[in-house]
């Protein structure tokens, strides 16, 4: 599947695009098999398509969210020994 960002909410699957929306009801991920509630982030086809049914969990197309460091997290460049 090869997949391409056009926009915040926008991809492109395999040259057609998908937009990232709330799901208005309950249903299965296309990629995965996973079911997914109503109100979940899904990216389906823009268009009327073949595939206007087809879901797929924003999870597996967006990227995962940067987690702030933790307090008194050891950075991994501190631990580096500098030489002299």
């Amino acid at each position: 599947m090869k997949i391409e960002r056009l926009a915040d909410a926008l991809v492109s699957i395999d040259g057609r695009p998908w937009s990232r929306v709330r799901a208005r009801k309950a249903g299965v991920c296309r990629c995965t098999g996973q079911r997914f509630e109503k109100g979940a982030l899904i990216y389906r086809p823009f268009d009327s398509g073949v595939d206007r049914w087809q879901r797929i969990l924003a999870s597996e197309i967006d990227p995962a969210p940067i987690q702030p460091p933790t307090e008194g997290a050891v950075s991994p460049s501190s631990t580096l020994k500098r030489e002299k």
